[in-house]
């Protein structure tokens, strides 16, 4: 009712409508990469497979510190 109301006095959308298309249309825009980059992978770059590296193996000495205990500290 509030949207009618806001529509026949002639006023634009709410901030809380323009906020919620712009995150639909933001979900549409990744949901479209994701799918390309499914369809048409390529090979990462040199640069890239060394950051995935560095952050894969940050993530697995936070998360499994056990496994690591042995080892000296990365700084």
């Amino acid at each position: 009712m509030h949207k009618l109301i806001r529509r026949l006095l002639g006023m634009g959308p709410t901030v809380a409508e323009l906020h919620r298309a712009a995150l639909v249309e933001m979900g549409q825009c990744m949901l479209a990469g994701y799918a390309e980059g499914l369809r048409n992978p390529r090979p990462l770059t040199a640069e890239e497979m060394a950051e995935l590296m560095a952050y894969t193996g940050a993530v697995a000495r936070r998360s499994f510190s056990a496994l690591y205990d042995d080892e000296e500290p990365v700084r």
